[in-house]
């Protein structure tokens, strides 16, 4: 599986921008100099404690590309297989009924 190519400082400054949040107001809340706010928009990867505090600070998950969930193909097949299970107990549950009318017959 190819890694995505994610210039996290870009990425933040674009979130900054849809939150109409300044540079200066994000230094602000994480508390470093505009100066370094700067330095960190021009990196193109991050310490994960940085992204991590970054990440509270503007309410945004940064780290959401990079969990693994589970394929649609195999969500699918989960459903698929729980139908199947579930009619499987039903034929069970019908002959069990079967099985004690034929037992209720013969008993008379």
């Amino acid at each position: 599986m190819e890694a995505k190519k994610i210039h996290i400082g870009q990425w933040i400054k674009d979130v900054l921008n849809e939150k109409k949040i300044s540079q200066s107001e994000l230094s602000r809340r994480i508390n470093t100099t505009k100066q370094n706010m700067g330095k960190i928009l021009e990196k193109d990867s991050l310490d994960v404690k940085q992204l991590f505090t970054i990440s509270q600070v503007l309410d945004y998950n940064f780290f959401e590309p990079f969990t693994k969930s589970e394929p649609k193909q195999n969500q699918k097949s989960r459903v698929i297989l729980q139908i199947e299970i579930d009619e499987n107990k039903i034929e069970e549950v019908l002959k069990q009924i079967d099985n004690k009318k034929l037992y209720n017959i013969l008993k008379t």
